[in-house]
């Protein structure tokens, strides 16, 4: 079983919402935690700083292939956080400065790059070296879904499964809260009006449900994720209501 203090932690996916906490909350454990910001991020400076502030390294590898493989060889995180993700937003953005929206879609993205990171982590592993994958996914996650969204994070998550490495498939529902950076009107109105509903039916009858589907701010996630990711588990799918 790891060590909480001898443990590295490498998060994919650091100066999102869930990334940033996960970051925030290793350091706050003694863990030895990485962030990984994309080299062409044109806030790669302040992210730096910002990271390291708190008490993270940098790592900036690119989301090559053998890129990621080496810079995992060399690491050797212990657990690998994949908080990876897109959004319509983005993609309507690189639309708009001339660029293929596809290069951002869910399917270049949540999926993409998470098998990418997922291969580089199998290709590390040795007798000495095993690696656990920690994913965030998305609850209504299924195969053969309507939703590009949800179709995206199902072939995630099979990518996951499919590496027979340690893993854990954590499916949340929306994830919200007033202190996110970057400040998402609908997704908080959106929130709101589903909460409420979801406290009416805790009322008559559907207290799993209301607890299942209710959103769910990045530091109660995160701190989840972490106490999932040192159980002794090699491979299991949960809801955020199972350890709630």
């Amino acid at each position: 079983m790891l060590d909480v203090e001898n443990t590295t932690v490498l998060v994919l996916g650091a100066t999102g919402y869930v990334g940033l906490e996960l970051c925030r909350q290793s350091v706050k454990f003694g863990m030895k935690t990485i962030a990984h910001i994309r080299p062409d991020s044109k806030q790669l400076g302040e992210w730096k700083i910002r990271f390291e502030g708190m008490g993270a390294d940098v790592d900036s590898t690119p989301w090559n292939q053998d890129e990621m493989h080496q810079s995992i060889k060399r690491l050797k995180p212990d657990l690998i956080f994949i908080t990876i993700g897109t959004t319509k937003k983005r993609m309507k953005k690189i639309q708009k400065n001339g660029g293929d929206k596809a290069t951002g879609s869910y399917e270049k993205v949540d999926y993409g790059l998470t098998a990418l990171a997922v291969e580089a982590a199998s290709r590390a592993e040795n007798k000495k070296y095993k690696p656990k994958i920690i994913y965030l996914s998305s609850i209504g996650t299924k195969q053969n879904t309507g939703s590009p969204y949800l179709q995206a994070r199902y072939k995630a998550e099979q990518a996951v499964i499919a590496s027979k490495l340690a893993y854990v498939i954590v499916r949340a529902p929306i994830i919200s809260g007033p202190d996110r950076m970057e400040f998402r009107l609908m997704e908080r109105i959106g929130a709101k009006i589903f909460d409420s509903v979801l406290g009416v039916a805790s009322h008559i009858g559907f207290e799993k449900q209301a607890v299942r589907y209710h959103s769910i701010y990045a530091g109660k996630l995160a701190a989840g994720m972490l106490c999932e990711a040192f159980s002794e588990s090699m491979g299991k799918t949960i809801y955020i209501d199972e350890w709630l």
